[in-house]
């Protein structure tokens, strides 16, 4: 471990270069058994850049785990805010109660010639346990309070995005799906041209709106159950069955995230 890490880092790089590699090693199986690198990788790892991934593989393969481990010194952030200036602002903050963060501001740079920004003095308050209330102070005429609005960054689709990752249930969802299309029988009958009706373009002609034949007494041929017009077609065919697992990965976590993107419609719709 190197010395100018703290060891909680240090244990979640390992911790992550761990699962990173038992990926990357059943890409490396995937290629051995004939499969393209970039199939392999598109299959296994299709949330990740493929160039990225491409050099990953070989650093892995090169160094194992451990080539994986992020060694690099975290980049040290300057900050205004030294313990000094935080015991300043603590008796300041109890000295002036009346003061809010921007009048505290400016006691503080008067005091220290430190010039905090006032969304710096209301974190720095917080974190010593001493936030104001934001808007008028109270008693003052026409005093408003202002509501303290909290950002949720993408409607915390990070948040599901994070435990997809973790867990991997869409990515199971997908690999079942194609295996279980990989196995889809032939058509047992005649399959059904729907080139038919079409010009040269390939847009429906008007006959293509002619009633069809009857198959049954009281409906026409467009009413027939899905299960007589499913032996007409070959499902071996259908655009889902030619997809790549990237594609399709991609449109199953599609439903997953789709509650976060329009919660006002369907709170309207219901």
């Amino acid at each position: 471990m190197p010395e100018n890490l703290d060891p909680s880092i240090w244990a979640e790089r390992v911790a992550a270069a761990d699962a990173e590699a038992v990926r990357l090693a059943e890409v490396l199986e995937r290629v051995r058994g004939g499969e393209s690198r970039r199939a392999a990788l598109a299959a296994l790892v299709p949330e990740r850049p493929h160039r990225t991934m491409l050099t990953r593989l070989r650093r892995f393969e090169e160094g194992g785990r451990d080539a994986l481990i992020d060694r690099r010194a975290p980049k040290a952030r300057p900050t205004k805010v030294t313990p000094e200036v935080k015991a300043a602002i603590r008796a300041l903050a109890h000295t002036r109660p009346e003061l809010c963060a921007e009048a505290l501001a400016d006691e503080l740079d008067a005091a220290l010639d430190v010039r905090l920004s006032a969304t710096t003095m209301r974190a720095s308050l917080a974190s010593l346990g001493l936030a104001r209330e934001r808007g008028r102070p109270r008693g003052s005429k026409n005093a408003v309070e202002t509501p303290v609005v909290t950002p949720l960054a993408l409607a915390g689709a990070e948040l599901l995005k994070a435990t997809e990752e973790e867990l991997g249930a869409v990515r199971t969802l997908t690999k079942a799906m194609g295996k279980h299309l990989e196995s889809l029988p032939a058509p047992t009958g005649e399959v059904l041209d729907d080139r038919d009706n079409r010009d040269e373009y390939g847009h429906f002609l008007p006959s293509d709106n002619e009633a069809k034949s009857r198959t049954e007494p009281d409906l026409g041929g467009r009413f027939d159950s899905v299960e007589r017009r499913r032996g007409e077609k070959d499902l071996r065919a259908m655009r889902v069955a030619n997809s790549s697992f990237s594609a399709r990965y991609r449109k199953n976590l599609a439903p997953a995230l789709s509650g976060l993107t329009f919660p006002r419609s369907s709170a309207r719709s219901s």
